[in-house]
């Protein structure tokens, strides 16, 4: 009986909130990737209508008529999102290692 009621009432609510705590992180993270994203485009579009920023294309482009190149998009990084993830990872972790092992 007490095996019984030690995976009653001990470990499958433990599981039952690890996996929850874990899918929560996971919709989390997700979303403040989402979110991060959607900021990046508002800032790219923002720039874009930017009479300063027309103004040095203008320029660039006159200066290097020939050889001119439009400035390229620099790669997305994501910031936030790593930190997010890195901290979701470190605070789900430690439930795994204490209760896999135990």
């Amino acid at each position: 009986n007490a095996w019984l009621f030690r995976w009653t009432f001990f470990y499958a609510p433990l599981w039952f909130i690890i996996t929850a705590i874990t899918v929560m992180m996971i919709i989390l993270t997700r979303a403040v990737r989402r979110e991060e994203k959607q900021v990046i485009e508002m800032q790219k579009q923002t720039r874009l209508r930017r009479p300063s920023f027309k103004r040095e294309e203008e320029i660039r482009r006159e200066q290097h008529l020939q050889n001119y190149i439009p400035q390229r998009e620099l790669p997305v990084q994501l910031e936030r999102s790593k930190q997010m993830f890195y901290q979701a990872v470190f605070y789900v972790g430690p439930f795994y290692i204490t209760y896999v092992f135990a």
